[in-house]
């Protein structure tokens, strides 16, 4: 009887170790894909239509759109922890991000002939668009 208190003992405090809460220094680290989303991000290019932005929603909505552009709602999808892709029209468009910080944002896209860079700041309060 004294062997099966001990055994008991042995195994109910080898449960115990090891199985709480992870301790506050192993913090979760969100993949990228999950950090830019729900923030919207006006492309930097000069290149790019006035007022160009993009928010990608969490729940896999895109919404593009700019000041004199019609807007477009497009679904994207994470394909890794820094890879991402959507469909314009019928092409599908894979991008990497390639840096992010809480206020900027680069990504390389994946074209059909070639890559494209689009850089982009977080935009903060009001945006209007200018003047025609």
């Amino acid at each position: 009887m004294r062997r099966v208190f001990y055994s008991l003992a042995f195994l109910l405090s080898a449960c115990a170790q090891g199985g709480g809460a992870a301790s506050p220094d192993a913090a979760f680290e969100p993949a990228p894909t999950e950090r830019f989303a729900n923030v919207a991000w006006a492309q930097d290019d000069p290149a790019a239509a006035p007022g160009s932005f993009r928010i990608f929603l969490a729940d896999g909505s895109l919404i593009m759109d700019s000041c004199y552009e019609t807007y477009r709602v497009a679904r994207w999808r994470a394909t890794g922890d820094a890879t991402f892709a959507w469909t314009e029209d019928t092409s599908e468009i894979s991008a990497r991000i390639e840096n992010l910080t809480d206020d900027k944002m680069t990504l390389v896209l994946k074209l059909a002939n070639e890559e494209a860079t689009l850089s982009f700041t977080r935009i903060n309060g009001e945006v209007l668009c200018p003047e025609r």
